[in-house]
């Protein structure tokens, strides 16, 4: 059985303007089971009665750098100074003139290219959230330190 969506051959009519998918979307994925796995831990320990809150601030130290580091090399490829992901989004998918219609390959490749645009909006989204999250883990386990003395 054969699916005739993608068997479509690209032709000249397509525009070849698709952003790449860097290495950064594998990247958050690592950091984020990483992340889960921490989480995990955490309550694995929680359980057991054998948390400790500088466990959590130096595991929530460590995940902190990765989510920011993550976050300002996607920033810096989302917004940065010239051919930005964000301007080529912009130019040829949000204000694409005119829009494309009906079922067409040129639909399907703006389809495609404005998955992708939202992919990348999507990433620093998840990171900003991730870095938010693990500030206050460790804001919340420094309180619990400072209460212990």
């Amino acid at each position: 059985m054969s699916f005739p969506i993608f068997s479509l051959p690209v032709t000249s009519t397509v525009p070849n303007k698709l952003l790449p998918l860097f290495r950064y979307f594998p990247y958050y994925i690592c950091v984020g089971a990483l992340t889960i796995a921490f989480v995990l831990l955490l309550l694995w320990l929680i359980f057991n009665r054998r948390l400790l809150p500088s466990i959590v601030m130096i595991g929530g130290f460590m995940l902190f750098v990765l989510w920011l580091v993550g976050l300002i090399v996607i920033s810096v490829q989302l917004w940065g100074p010239s051919g930005s992901v964000s301007n080529n989004c912009n130019l040829y998918v949000f204000n694409a003139n005119p829009m494309p219609e009906g079922q067409s390959i040129n639909t399907l490749a703006w389809l495609q290219q404005k998955s992708v645009c939202q992919s990348w909006q999507a990433v620093f989204a998840f990171g900003l959230v991730g870095a938010v999250f693990l500030l206050w883990i460790m804001v919340m386990a420094y309180q619990v330190f400072a209460d212990d003395a």
